[in-house]
């Protein structure tokens, strides 16, 4: 390209060469997140080629440019964009102050994160709170029974627990668990399974006389039972899964009364019902048998012995008087005779009854009186003791001196040896002296003279 000069009359005066530069030709994209209004603070995004500067308009304003030297860019914009309903776009420029790009600003609001909900089922008559677990964002839950949405309450710690007993009322009612995240968003909806109460209840025998309850077991749903005497219902009691007592004795009072038991569960719907038969006490017929020991007066305390069958009282007769009745424990007897047995003459029995007082059996009881025999050893005037043996049953020894009895005894030693002190009775020749061989209470068994020398 050339510059040329010219007069007035058209001659050239300069002919100059021109260089021509031509400028740079500048691009640039910009992409803009969403902007979340009462969340977010800045307008966020990226851009690509040329872009140097940005700036937002809001409502059609144009507000400051800002410099942004790499990708990706925010833009101060929380006092800018107050409503949902703002128009912005997002401008981007080059270093010239070109314009690049111009991208919509999406204003939303918050929605909070995603959350998930699990419904347990629910048992009617059972049951008080719908229950489940959750995950993610959820800050509340409602129920909706048949359309109608209830309550919202807070949850916390991943599980959920609804009262619900007022508001599900019948197995074909359509229950939700709805739950709602941080920002009140509705993130998940489960149907509630509605399942009806079911149980058993058994019943044993009742034997009139005997039983003071009836008794079974329950299963299931049951949360009570009541006795059903002759088409009447009595209270209920509380009963779960398991054995339960209803006490009966002075409603069942009769062989023919027709009894049942209604099981039933939470909210008083019958489950169940056991006939209870009734009966009378079984005429068993009890039996017994005693076997007494021989009985020795002076050596036994006890008579003892053994005893079979159905035998819960012993009783001692002695002559012709019966003793008072002691309880039978473990098949033998041991009753108390010393001072009931004194003569081996006694005619003496023990008698066994059984728990409702009836004579099983009456056995003789043997009664053996005290043998042994004494001996003394020869004394010199002036001897400290006197020696001897004894035999049998002789448990002591005493000494008669000239027809007085005297008070002193000397037991008889394991050995059958005894030892009698008589220094101070100052014994001589022509004393007539005795020993006396007792048993244990002082009965005479034996005697023998005692012979004395200077």
């Amino acid at each position: 390209m050339y510059i040329i000069g010219y007069d007035a009359t058209g001659k050239v005066l300069q002919r100059t060469k021109v260089n021509v530069k031509a400028e740079p030709v500048t691009t640039g994209t910009i992409t803009p997140n969403a902007y979340v209004l009462g969340t977010d603070t800045y307008v966020k995004g990226t851009f690509t080629g040329d872009v140097a500067k940005v700036s937002i308009t809001v409502n059609g304003v144009v507000k400051q440019t800002i410099n942004t030297p790499t990708s990706p860019f925010q833009y101060y914009a929380k006092d800018k964009i107050l409503n949902l309903t703002d128009v912005v776009t997002v401008t981007a420029y080059d270093a010239t102050g070109k314009v690049l790009d111009t991208k919509p600003v999406t204003v939303t609001k918050n929605n909070g994160q995603a959350g998930n909900v699990i419904a347990d089922r629910y048992k009617l008559g059972k049951d008080s709170y719908v229950t489940g677990s959750y995950t993610g964002d959820v800050a509340k839950v409602s129920l909706e029974v048949n359309g109608t949405e209830l309550q919202k309450i807070k949850v916390t710690g991943g599980k959920v627990k609804y009262y619900a007993k007022p508001q599900i009322n019948s197995t074909t009612d359509v229950v939700k668990l709805n739950a709602y995240n941080s920002a009140g968003v509705l993130v998940s909806s489960k149907t509630v399974l509605i399942s009806a109460t079911e149980g058993t209840v058994t019943a044993n025998e009742f034997v009139l006389g005997t039983d003071a309850y009836v008794k079974g077991v329950v299963t299931g749903d049951v949360a009570k039972v009541a006795l059903k005497v002759n088409g009447v219902v009595k209270s209920a009691i509380p009963a779960t899964a398991g054995s339960y007592q209803y006490y009966a004795k002075t409603l069942i009072t009769s062989e023919t009364d027709v009894v049942e038991v209604v099981a039933y569960d939470a909210i008083g719907e019958v489950l169940n019902t056991a006939t209870v038969q009734v009966s009378k006490p079984a005429t068993n017929e009890t039996k017994g048998t005693v076997t007494p020991q021989a009985f020795k007066i002076g050596t036994h305390s006890y008579v003892d012995g053994t005893y079979t069958g159905d035998v819960s009282k012993v009783e001692l007769e002695v002559n012709g008087v019966k003793y008072s009745q002691i309880p039978a424990n473990g098949n033998v007897i041991h009753y108390y005779a010393a001072g009931l047995i004194k003569d081996g003459t006694d005619d003496v029995k023990v008698n066994v009854y059984d728990a409702a007082g009836k004579l099983l059996d009456s056995k003789p009881v043997t009664i053996n009186v005290a043998t042994g025999t004494v001996a003394a050893n020869g004394v010199k005037v002036g001897d400290s003791y006197l020696t001897g043996t004894a035999t049998g049953d002789v448990y002591k020894v005493t000494l008669k001196v000239n027809g007085t009895d005297q008070a002193s005894v000397a037991f008889v030693q394991p050995d059958g040896t005894y030892k009698y002190y008589i220094k101070a009775l100052n014994l001589q020749p022509t004393d007539v002296v005795e020993v006396i061989g007792l048993d244990n209470r002082g009965r005479q068994i034996n005697t023998t003279p005692v012979t004395i020398t200077q």
